[in-house]
């Protein structure tokens, strides 16, 4: 138990000072105190295998703060929340968390972490403009493995805006994501979102838009200190019930092949991924690379994965030729909910 208290220590230590530094204050105080409580660490450890604990845990405490278990403390969550405030504001949070871990430790058993941040779709739409040149013309399909409720499946219907004059999509859209470039500039030939003929979701458990219980799951996933990317998943999720993307279930390495064999031969193939691929093993890995390798002997096949927990999350296209997996692109260094693009055009940051 001690080597498994260990490991959770380490894993809140590297969220306080790596993953959510920069990006939520608040999360981050609280981090950097529960790496050094075993009793609380000791709830933590009952996440599913393979979900990420500081994630699970404070959504399992939002979502209950959100039906109104303790307002108290709910009023020292951001915006109200003050770095001066972070020792009471924890022992507060602590206290909530032992007294009610009889209904904490169900959720973080059963749940699952299925965020779906509209703001990496500006990520997602660049990604997609170096995707349509490495393929050329004709038909292409995007398939987004753990698209959770498949807000980002609507990525060609947002309007984007990423600073110095460069703003395209609908502008009539409800969904306005605004990112900020960093370094390079956008590349010169994007000037418009690419074209991609369908855009299909695999997910592993699909969630119903119209489950009250599963929206304020996925709403307590979203940082309390991101209220704008609350307000964009909102918008977003109004656009997806009036018009429901195409979402399969089940295990990507099962589902995928099958999905596949209904393209026609002549459409080129991007598997895209965002924050999921840690989430599962490396069989299931391994099983979806060896079927795009296999599918790369007939037809356009790349994979675009925006991944990672350290200070950036790299933007990568990976492609898939002639039955060979090839190096990875490196196309850009982002802040990991889409906030900021550092562009480095293939090259190293």
């Amino acid at each position: 138990m001690q080597q498994e208290l260990s490991k959770l220590a380490r894993q809140f230590k590297a969220f306080a000072r790596v993953e959510s530094q920069a990006m939520s204050p608040f999360y981050s105080a609280l981090s950097e105190r529960i790496w050094q409580e075993d009793d609380v660490l000791a709830v933590a450890s009952n996440v599913a295998p393979g979900q990420p604990p500081p994630n699970m845990l404070f959504a399992a405490v939002l979502f209950l703060l959100n039906r109104g278990a303790n307002p108290d403390l709910l009023a020292k969550y951001p915006p109200n929340w003050s770095n001066d405030d972070s020792d009471a504001t924890y022992a507060k949070f602590r206290g909530f968390l032992l007294d009610n871990s009889a209904e904490v430790i169900p959720i973080l058993q059963s749940r699952r972490v299925q965020s779906n941040v509209v703001r990496r779709a500006a990520v997602l739409a660049l990604g997609m403009h170096q995707v349509r040149n490495a393929v050329g013309d004709g038909p292409l399909v995007n398939i987004e493995i753990g698209c959770s409720l498949g807000l980002t499946l609507l990525w060609q219907r947002f309007h984007y805006d990423y600073g110095a004059g460069r703003s395209f999509g609908d502008s009539n859209s409800p969904v306005k994501v605004v990112t900020e470039m960093t370094g390079e500039t956008l590349p010169v030939d994007f000037d418009r979102l690419p074209s991609v003929d369908r855009s299909i979701g695999i997910e592993f458990e699909p969630i119903n838009p119209n489950d009250p219980d599963a929206i304020e799951w996925l709403e307590a996933l979203i940082w309390r200190d991101h209220q704008d990317n609350l307000q964009l998943s909102r918008a977003a999720a109004k656009m997806l019930r009036a018009e429901p993307p195409e979402i399969y279930g089940g295990d990507a390495a099962i589902v995928l092949p099958e999905v596949i064999a209904t393209l026609p031969p002549e459409t080129s193939l991007c598997v895209y991924h965002s924050h999921t691929w840690n989430q599962m093993n490396q069989v299931t890995r391994d099983r979806i690379d060896q079927h795009l390798i296999g599918e790369s002997m007939n037809r356009r096949v790349v994979r675009l994965s925006f991944e990672g927990a350290q200070e950036y999350s790299a933007l990568q296209l990976i492609r898939y030729e002639h039955g060979k997996q090839l190096e990875p692109d490196r196309l850009a260094n982002c802040e990991a909910h889409g906030r900021r693009i550092q562009y480095v055009m293939g090259g190293e940051a």
